[in-house]
């Protein structure tokens, strides 16, 4: 019967094979006799399962990995409601505040974003939602994982250095993750700022200057963000669009980006800076930035037709 009932379900699959091998990988990673038991009562279940391993190995392969996560998308809610940022990040930190340790927060971290990123790509897979809300939801995602990671690095640093002090860097999301366009595979476009320089005074910790502690906390975010455990990754972070690109500090403060910008900034630039928005951190900083570049943005007057410098543009990426 069991088997009447899989040709049956594969016959209205879109790719039958890689299906049903995903299937058979699913439930030799444990807990099989639930899960058939739960197929044969309810169908929906099996086709549901089948949907999934059929249309996306990178989901099929977070099921092989956390099997008991297909009982949690199927008993509860989880498919039919979206979350917003705040969501996001009240479960985040809930997540992390069971560990001390840096690495085990950071990993209880990537538990909670495969979780989440199955929750929304099954979401889409079987139409629960359309791409604008989907793209939005990862959007959220994103944000409040860059938050979770800047509050532990944030409160590490600041705890070794003994310093007392508010904490003024913010993080503006650039491209996809700015206009709140992320998809599955992006990576995020990230520019940190800091409110001013000025003497850092850290008893505990070689630190003299904000900027300095600033750029540590900013290497510690791109860092954790983007490297591999037991638990795998959170992000690909690409820091490439930051004033000097690759050879320029991570972090600067508002009047540093002012200086760079009225001085030496670029048309693709202005261009990159229109989807930009806070998205981690002290948002209100980082949006005292984007309105201080305003005028930079869109400036009343131009020295070179923007046209022609956009041609000149592609012929150089060409």
């Amino acid at each position: 019967g069991f088997f009447e009932r899989l040709r049956s379900d594969l016959a209205l699959i879109s790719d039958p094979v890689r299906a049903v091998n995903n299937l058979h990988r699913f439930l030799s990673s444990g807990f099989s006799t639930a899960i058939l038991r739960d197929f044969q009562t309810h169908p929906i279940l099996q086709r549901l399962a089948l949907e999934l391993f059929a249309q996306s190995q990178y989901l099929a392969d977070i099921l092989v990995r956390d099997p008991e996560l297909f009982r949690w998308l199927t008993t509860t809610n989880a498919l039919k409601v979206a979350k917003s940022r705040s969501e996001y990040l009240s479960e985040a930190q809930a997540a992390v505040q069971l560990f001390t340790r840096i690495e085990k927060r950071l990993n209880a971290l990537k538990r909670f974003h495969r979780r989440e990123i199955l929750r929304i790509g099954a979401r889409e897979i079987l139409k629960e939602s359309d791409v604008v809300v989907i793209t939005e939801e990862l959007s959220a995602l994103a944000d409040a994982v860059v938050q979770s990671v800047l509050e532990i690095g944030h409160q590490d640093l600041a705890g070794r250095t003994g310093a007392d002090f508010k904490n003024t860097l913010g993080v503006i999301g650039l491209g996809k993750l700015g206009g709140s366009e992320l998809n599955f595979s992006s990576d995020i476009d990230l520019l940190f700022v800091y409110d001013q320089d000025g003497e850092f005074h850290a008893p505990q910790e070689r630190i003299r200057t904000f900027h300095e502690y600033y750029n540590r906390l900013a290497e510690f975010i791109v860092r954790r963000l983007t490297e591999f455990s037991g638990e795998g990754r959170l992000y690909r972070v690409d820091m490439r669009l930051r004033p000097e690109g690759g050879a320029g500090p991570l972090a600067l403060s508002r009047t540093a980006y002012m200086l760079y910008h009225e001085t030496r900034g670029e048309l693709w630039e202005r261009q990159m800076l229109l989807k930009a928005r806070p998205v981690a951190g002290n948002v209100v900083v980082a949006q005292r930035l984007l309105d201080d570049l305003q005028p930079f943005v869109f400036p009343k007057t131009f020295f070179t037709s923007p046209v022609d410098e956009i041609a000149r543009m592609k012929q150089r990426i060409e």
